[in-house]
């Protein structure tokens, strides 16, 4: 039962990997070559989706660009990124997924959020409950927000594993993406992941749960904040 909700929770735990290091468990540079574009940061919406993208965005489709592969140990692992446009700035976006001690109202399975610590330089160390079939997991991460001078935003986060922390995952580090498009009236919201159970899990089964979690996740947030952005 537990190996299962670790699974699943592993669906929705990224991983930030930025185009210019190195993909960790594989040596394939046809492997390595596809993974960077998936997790690469989308520096220009415009440019770098298609206009199939647009289409599918504007239509409040959530495009997801996953790749499975197998790694040099021979187990299964999979990156994943998730895109949607939301009628809304960026502020209504970045408002929400800071809030991190909310987290629970818009991310699938998390019960909640404490702040177990503040850094000057606007990081912080964030303690997660979540529940998955019957099952309760804890992990702390450090997470930071990046802003960029063309108005985009990124809040990465890594897993902390200092003395006295105790973590039921394995690892665990990733990003979202906040960015101003149509004269900063609407948002592109980018999440991106990278899954390694563990485990010689089958390609079918993690390929389901990355479809299905990912745009749970992005939707979550949006609405959480068209509703926030009404009052």
């Amino acid at each position: 039962m537990k190996r299962m909700a670790i699974l699943l929770v592993a669906t929705f735990l990224p991983s930030l990997l930025l185009a210019d290091k190195p993909v960790t468990g594989t040596t394939n540079p046809e492997v390595k070559n596809k993974l960077s574009s998936i997790v690469k940061r989308l520096k220009d919406p415009y440019k770098e989706l298609s206009n199939e993208d647009w289409e599918k965005l504007r239509k409040g489709k959530v495009i997801v660009k996953d790749y499975i592969y197998t790694t040099k140990e021979g187990k299964q692992a999979g990156m994943a990124k998730g895109i949607i446009l939301a009628n809304l700035p960026p502020d209504a976006i970045w408002n929400v997924i800071t809030d991190y001690e909310h987290y629970s109202d818009f991310l699938p399975s998390v019960k909640s959020t404490k702040i177990l610590k503040k850094f000057p330089d606007g990081r912080i160390w964030l303690l997660h409950i979540i529940k998955i079939i019957f099952v309760k997991l804890r992990y702390v991460c450090e997470l930071t927000p990046v802003k960029y001078p063309d108005g985009s935003r990124l809040l990465q986060w890594k897993l902390v594993k200092a003395k006295g922390i105790k973590n039921d995952i394995k690892d665990t580090t990733g990003f979202w993406e906040v960015i101003p498009v149509e004269n900063g009236k609407k948002t592109i919201l980018t999440y991106t992941a990278f899954v390694d159970t563990g485990w010689a899990v089958p390609k079918w089964v993690q390929k389901f749960l990355t479809k299905t979690q990912l745009p749970k996740v992005l939707k979550g947030a949006v609405e959480e904040a068209e509703e926030r952005y009404k009052k």
